[in-house]
């Protein structure tokens, strides 16, 4: 990763954003703009969401604070690099190497209410067949201002047609397959998942977990334990979100952007609306929980 300004945290402003473990931390010295929501299929590999929620803040006005060397760059794309934490995989800022001056925030990792709130969807061509848009927000295809261009993940395709869900990670390396029941899919609003997936909510599926295997690059795979007993898993390559397995292996919890095939589902539920992004207004129809759903929910999937 290109070499950046590092700050005492003395000097930091009242902007400041960091990873969900804390290894890394920065400050913007003024409010960033051009907010925006992306449905490109690399988003979603990358954030593992339906969406990533994104920023530009000029380069001279982005700081670290801590954690350089916790910083893994990987570049998806001819000119872009995404930045993510080694220790605990979130989602940090993008660079466009075609424009050095700027650099794009992950709204979900800004601490406070000083995100712009996004004023667009772009690639709405490209975004995820569960999650269906409902807000009033302009829509483009591609990118406005540019011409077409082919992204490079493919997008989920039709409903598997197999018993099996299938899907990967941003650069390839992994590979996994879901043969188990699907049980639900879920948006969660907390801050733990804002900070994970950089965007404004994460999205997950639940499947039983009987069958699951990685069909490549289980070596790849990392985790981080981000509350007791909850793991996040994703790869050390490219920071693309990944299943964790629980209850000894019989619930598979997938990021539902990893995913290659279509689940046929939108959500059932939402999770911690209590603790949503400011910056974000839920037009999405599924039941909001303000904090973890009681049993009852959880009973009817048994």
């Amino acid at each position: 990763m290109p070499s950046m300004e590092v700050i005492a945290p003395a000097n930091h402003l009242e902007i400041t954003g960091a990873c969900l473990c804390g290894a890394v931390s920065y400050v913007a010295r003024e409010r960033p703009r051009l907010a925006e929501y992306c449905h490109c299929a690399m988003c979603r590999k990358s954030h593992g969401a339906a969406f990533s929620a994104n920023a530009a803040l000029p380069a001279a006005k982005f700081a670290l604070a801590l954690g350089e060397d916790a910083i893994i760059t990987h570049r998806s794309s001819l000119g872009r690099e995404r930045c993510f934490c080694r220790h605990c995989g979130s989602s940090l800022f993008l660079r466009r190497l075609s424009e050095p001056e700027q650099v794009v925030l992950h709204l979900g990792g800004l601490r406070g209410d000083f995100a712009p709130r996004p004023e667009r969807h772009v690639f709405v061509g490209s975004k995820a067949p569960w999650y269906p848009l409902r807000d009033a927000l302009p829509r483009f295809s591609i990118y406005p201002g540019f011409e077409p261009t082919t992204d490079t993940v493919a997008a989920p395709g039709a409903p598997a047609a197999a018993s099996a869900l299938e899907g990967s990670c941003l650069c390839g390396q992994v590979g996994y397959t879901l043969p188990g029941r699907v049980f639900f899919l879920n948006h969660c609003h907390c801050s733990r998942c804002r900070r994970f997936t950089g965007s404004a909510f994460g999205s997950y599926l639940h499947a039983a977990g009987e069958g699951f295997a990685w069909t490549r690059g289980a070596e790849y795979v990392t985790s981080y334990e981000s509350s007791p007993g909850n793991m996040r898993a994703f790869c050390q390559a490219c920071g693309g979100k990944l299943p964790v397995l629980e209850e000894e292996g019989s619930h598979a919890i997938v990021p539902a952007g990893s995913l290659d095939t279509d689940p046929a589902v939108t959500a059932s539920a939402q999770f911690f609306c209590g603790s949503k992004a400011p910056w974000f207004e839920i037009s999405d129809p599924a039941p909001c929980y303000d904090a973890f759903p009681p049993g009852a929910f959880w009973e009817q999937w048994d």
